[in-house]
């Protein structure tokens, strides 16, 4: 059973973006800083954005890498049907 129940959602803030699951829950914060006066060490609003929509997307991949898994043939699901 999966703790973190998807789907995950993105909320935009002006200098944020946070990940919370389908009860609510935070998954991540990801922030952004278009002023930084230190160049490289933080992430545009663009890259924020980029960087949420990936780990939102997480759930969805793990399914379909287990459904991928369920499908090759030899897979523990394929020996349950034979006993």
């Amino acid at each position: 059973m999966r703790r973190l129940e998807s789907p995950w959602f993105i909320e935009e803030f002006p200098s944020s973006f946070v990940i919370r699951t389908a009860n609510a829950l935070v998954v991540s914060v990801i922030y952004a800083d278009e002023e930084s006066k230190r160049a490289g060490l933080s992430l545009t609003h663009k890259e924020a954005r980029w960087v949420a929509l990936a780990i939102s997307r997480l759930p969805e991949l793990l399914d379909l890498e287990r459904d991928v898994r369920r499908s090759e043939p030899g897979s523990d699901d394929d020996l349950e049907g034979e006993a």
